[in-house]
């Protein structure tokens, strides 16, 4: 570490970001939820998925990019097969939302294939199979 850098814990980190997105106008448990995810990405060694992101999700949230009262809804269910449409709400939440319905059709069925559609930015993929 040099002499310049500046360490932060990471849930002082979580909450000043939780924070600023939702002075942006989001809702206080998709503010969370997209703050834990960017610093866990920081946290998981993938800096560019982190929060680093953050001025850009709140250039984003001013230039109306991300729906702040979107929820992810399914559109379509056929056997294995679910397609979701988040109406361009957080992708994080909306991630979460693919994940447990795909989840709960292969505990069903033994197999799932979930589409997730107008979704903001997922982040780091790799934390939804974890």
């Amino acid at each position: 570490m040099d002499s310049t850098d500046t360490r932060i814990h990471a849930p002082v980190l979580t909450g000043f970001a939780a924070r600023v997105l939702q002075a942006g106008g989001a809702r206080e448990a998709d503010a969370r939820a997209v703050a834990d995810h960017l610093v866990a990405a920081n946290l998981a060694g993938h800096d560019s998925h982190g929060i680093g992101l953050l001025p850009a999700y709140t250039m984003h949230i001013a230039k109306g990019l991300v729906s702040l009262d979107a929820r992810a809804a399914v559109t379509h269910r056929h056997g294995a097969i679910v397609k979701l449409d988040a109406g361009r709400g957080w992708g994080r939440p909306a991630g979460e939302a693919a994940m447990r319905e795909g989840a709960a059709l292969a505990s069903k069925l033994g197999i799932a294939a979930v589409t997730l559609a107008n979704a903001h930015h997922l982040g780091r993929i790799g934390a939804y199979g974890e």
